[in-house]
């Protein structure tokens, strides 16, 4: 009886362990976030998951690699021109430690496709690109 419990006790463990997960509890938060900060045009929070340099690609323009100050500059500017109203998410996927987003952004001015890249670094979730397009209607 013993080694039947520990054999079901091994056995899961070993399922568990191997499982991949979809989205870290560090990713699943700062996803959260980010969907808000979009909506809201909320600059400050989205930067806040910013590493030192990130890609961003808007309307149409190759992605270009930004400092975090330059990369609030480039999300300020898109904002102000298209002031948004929400956020609404398409698609979610990735694994382990990445974690990608795709959705659209109503805006003042149209509706953007936004996708955005997330890698766990350190521990914490971190944005390793943001781009933004027109949306196709």
């Amino acid at each position: 009886m013993i080694k039947n419990f520990l054999f079901v006790v091994a056995l899961a463990f070993a399922v568990v362990s191997q499982a991949k997960t979809p989205v870290s509890v560090y990713q699943a938060g700062a996803i959260d976030q980010i969907i808000k900060a979009l909506g809201q045009g909320d600059v400050s929070t989205i930067s806040s998951f910013f590493p030192n340099t990130v890609a961003i690609a808007v309307l149409q323009k190759a992605p270009s690699y930004f400092s975090k100050k330059q990369a609030e500059q480039v999300l300020t500017d898109f904002f102000k021109k298209n002031a948004p109203r929400k956020f609404d998410v398409a698609h979610e996927g990735g694994q382990n430690t990445s974690q990608f987003t795709i959705g659209q952004l109503s805006t003042a001015n149209g509706t953007y496709r936004v996708t955005f890249f997330l890698q766990d670094m350190g521990g914490k979730s971190l944005i390793q690109n943001i781009s933004i397009d027109r949306k196709d209607d």
